[in-house]
């Protein structure tokens, strides 16, 4: 009888291991795949809202020629006839080298 008890315990262990081994990957892969999603998501949310600000910066563009012009002086470093344009390198400190 104590043999036949000690066979099925050794019967039912290695049943159930494969189980538990197949379970404790898929755990660990249900994690990796949550961790994917919360960075998808993340990227999602930051790329959903630099498209609004740029929705809200071609309206701005379409109806204010004041929005056309301060884009044009910013991002373009166009001047109007007669002004100058200094730029400064913020990198470099003042001082010797």
């Amino acid at each position: 009888m104590t043999r036949l008890l000690l066979a099925l315990v050794i019967v039912v262990a290695l049943a159930i291991l494969p189980y538990q081994a197949i379970d404790s990957d898929s755990v660990a892969m249900l994690e990796r795949i949550r961790g994917d999603l919360a960075d998808a998501r993340g990227r999602l949310a930051s790329v959903e809202s630099q498209n609004a600000r740029l929705r809200t910066e071609i309206e701005m563009l379409r109806r204010d020629p004041r929005a056309v012009e301060e884009f044009a002086r910013r991002d373009l470093g166009m001047v109007r006839p007669g002004e100058v344009l200094i730029k400064v390198d913020s990198r470099r400190s003042g001082g010797s080298r």
